[in-house]
């Protein structure tokens, strides 16, 4: 069985006035207790290729990626890295 934190919060994104506050860590940690709960094997997200602060954030929280997916955004391809945290 398999959880996409898109399942449990939907998109988010951080705002600008919030990095390094914690919530991240908070919002990321509530989502991988609620996914244990209902026991699942893994959890997986997307995260835009040009964020590299999101993709260390995820690498130091036990993320690994798995592959790539591409998507439209205006008329722009844009790539997100699928990555998955076993549980």
């Amino acid at each position: 069985m398999r959880a996409s934190l898109r399942n449990i919060f939907g998109n988010t994104f951080e705002a600008k006035s919030l990095p390094k506050k914690g919530v991240g860590k908070f919002l990321l940690e509530h989502a991988i207790n609620s996914a244990r709960q209902k026991q699942k094997k893994y959890v997986w997200l997307g995260v835009w290729e040009k964020n590299e602060r999101a993709l260390r954030f995820y690498e130091q929280n036990g993320f690994y990626r798995i592959g790539t997916h591409c998507f439209i955004l205006g008329k722009d391809r844009q790539i997100d890295h699928i990555m998955r945290k076993d549980l």
